[in-house]
């Protein structure tokens, strides 16, 4: 029984193997850099077959010895390649990765400078706050973030999925250069005839572009609000001089803050869209500079 199960198992690494081979062959354009490093490897890979073969049956002949080396050098190889394959890609997208982490990293530390100029706000010059006022104010902003981030991750699903990927994301951009030229009124109009749209569609692949769209129109009013609203809650008047500190403090700062945020966003998503892009297309294995 054992032999069956050995036997099947060759089959599916001996598939997996040749499969690997096909992408290496087509998803990526060769260099002299790659084909070096790949031939390595597989020098490599027979050597080390070799002196398996040698250590687990040194009593054979020649001819045995290697047929079991070409196949476990063959299993070793795709191991191997596949992993440097990998890190090379991972070298290739350092750029993307990089702006990726330092959008991130800039757009962590404006949220906590918007959190501290929020709490200013509401704490700053011996203000009196109405306490319900302040927690209605939070559980506001928190639902609008966890809306965004809902809308964010069925648009990235939306993308993704399907076997039309690249023209998704060439739509979203689309979509993104249209609705920025838009005025708040015919977004709103737009969103409300998606929906229409929507509730009288059959079509499946209709009704998953149209939510899309709607995500994308929703998403740019929340941060067009975001970018726009102050912090307005309920306060008693104490010092005159401190609450025009403050409030001209919110007025200059805050606003820019969220401009900012906005513009992160946008490029966040433009980053990891030609991330993307470049990783669906053919690689070029090289280690000159990605062009």
């Amino acid at each position: 029984m054992w032999i069956f199960w050995a036997l099947v198992s060759f089959a599916v690494l001996g598939w997996l193997g040749y499969a690997w081979l096909v992408t290496l062959s087509t998803k990526y354009e060769h260099t002299v850099e790659s084909r070096v490093v790949l031939a390595f490897i597989w020098i490599l890979a027979l050597a080390a077959a070799w002196r398996i073969s040698a250590q687990v049956a040194p009593g054979w002949s020649v001819a045995p010895r290697v047929i079991v080396t070409s196949a476990v050098g063959f299993g070793l190889f795709t191991i191997l390649s596949f992993a440097a394959v990998s890190l090379w890609c991972s070298l290739l997208t350092r750029e993307f990765d990089e702006r990726i982490a330092a959008l991130e990293e800039e757009e962590a530390a404006l949220q906590r400078r918007l959190d501290i100029l929020r709490w200013e706000s509401l704490r700053g010059g011996g203000v009196e706050l109405s306490p319900a006022k302040v927690d209605m104010e939070e559980a506001e902003a928190r639902k609008t973030v966890e809306e965004a981030r809902d809308l964010r991750e069925f648009l990235e699903k939306w993308q993704q999925s399907g076997g039309a990927a690249r023209v998704r994301s060439l739509k979203v951009l689309e979509w993104k250069e249209e609705i920025s030229r838009a005025a708040n009124a015919e977004i709103v109009q737009e969103i409300e005839a998606l929906e229409r749209e929507i509730r009288g569609e059959e079509d499946e692949i209709k009704i998953d572009q149209a939510k899309a769209k709607l995500a994308l129109l929703k998403l740019e009013l929340l941060e067009r609000a975001g970018a726009s609203s102050t912090v307005s809650i309920e306060r008693e008047k104490v010092g005159s001089g401190s609450q025009k500190g403050s409030a001209r403090s919110e007025t200059m700062v805050e606003p820019d803050v969220r401009r900012r945020l906005q513009e992160i966003h946008r490029e966040l998503q433009a980053a990891e869209t030609g991330k993307r892009e470049f990783l669906r297309g053919r690689i070029r294995l090289t280690w000159r500079a990605r062009s």
